[in-house]
């Protein structure tokens, strides 16, 4: 089969957007091999909430305890979206948790967008997607909205995504597609994650989404969070084909930063339990987070090729130029575990 996306790239809808000078500075950085410098994230995931409403078998949120979840304060929102706002080519409102469930999720969005020129992404479940807020949502600023669905039955829905209900989603999601297509909004996505009980429906699930004009359709590999959750040992045929290859220096430590709903830096968007915290919000500058000893530090053993744990687990990482994928209009290549697209520093 072929993974790739069907009907639009599974870019930002900004076609032939100049990269900003932020990032062309890292990307300079990152392939000149310098650990340290004034280079700046460009790729920012914001955690605005922990909570959600499902207990996904895929995912690490099924087993967090009560104290470790939680909404994003207002005030440090807005802190985060202001320091990160110039820097940024992509800002995703989202990690572990569901972000309906903050209660200002759709004036965040807004917030985003009065701030920043970068792309907006937001995904979720769609089981929270009410006729009012989804008007909300597609008319706040996003460029980009993902409905994470994994199954084309409901059947099969109901054994993945625990506490969903398959009707009730496939009708939010068609609503706002439809919304989108007469009224205009962002670029929708559906993703289905690979595993073995739904390995016989990705056809079935391409071709169901596949007749609308303003969606396109992503085939995902499994992941085991840089093996923060167990028991994909007979999953192999479905995990990141990219772990099986050479192993280079990961560019997430050069690009993307990813802060949880306190505040907190992850060491990037697969370390679920904060295994490695690198700065905070509350007490750090954007810059002195990004160019702290610790993560100078981690940018050298890469280089070097080594690479600490939990790196050294991961399947996950990320490759020279993935984050080109992100920031240019090409359509993804066939292989989704290698994306080679053209030189920025050569485009602009």
């Amino acid at each position: 089969l072929n993974y790739s996306m069907v009907n639009r790239s599974l870019t930002m809808g900004q076609p032939d957007r100049p990269l900003n000078q932020s990032t062309i500075s890292t990307l300079k950085a990152f392939r000149g091999g310098q650990a340290a410098g004034e280079f700046l994230p460009s790729y920012y995931g914001i955690e605005v909430t922990r909570h959600c409403n499902f207990a996904c078998t895929m995912c690490p949120h099924r087993h967090y305890k009560r104290n470790e979840k939680g909404h994003m304060d207002w005030s440090l929102f807005r802190s985060v979206v202001d320091q990160v706002a110039d820097s940024a080519e992509i800002i995703k409102l989202h990690w572990v948790g569901e972000p309906l469930l903050h209660p200002r999720i759709a004036e965040m969005i807004r917030y985003a967008r009065d701030r920043s020129s970068a792309r907006l992404h937001l995904s979720t479940n769609a089981s929270l997607l009410t006729r009012e807020l989804a008007e909300d949502i597609r008319t706040a600023g996003l460029d980009r909205i993902t409905f994470s669905l994994d199954s084309a039955n409901a059947s099969t829905y109901n054994t993945i995504r625990i506490n969903g209900d398959y009707d009730t989603v496939v009708g939010n999601v068609e609503h706002f597609v439809e919304a989108v297509e007469s009224k205009g909004g962002p670029l929708c996505e559906v993703k289905l994650i690979q595993m073995t009980r739904n390995s016989d429906q990705i056809e079935s699930f391409r071709r169901k989404w596949s007749t609308y004009e303003t969606v396109a359709v992503n085939i995902m590999w499994l992941s085991d969070w840089a093996g923060n959750v167990r028991g994909f040992e007979d999953e192999s045929p479905y995990i990141n084909p990219v772990s099986r290859r050479s192993r280079t220096p990961c560019s997430d430590l050069w690009f993307k930063m990813q802060v949880n709903w306190m505040g907190q830096i992850a060491l990037c968007c697969f370390d679920a339990f904060g295994s490695h915290i690198l700065g905070d919000f509350r007490t750090d500058s954007l810059a002195e987070i990004w160019h702290s000893q610790t993560v100078r530090e981690l940018r050298k053993q890469h280089l070097q090729h080594r690479f600490p744990a939990p790196c050294a687990s991961c399947r996950d990482w990320a490759q020279p130029q993935e984050y080109e994928f992100w920031y240019t209009d090409e359509q993804y290549k066939t292989d989704p575990g290698l994306i080679w697209l053209a030189d920025p520093l050569t485009d602009h």
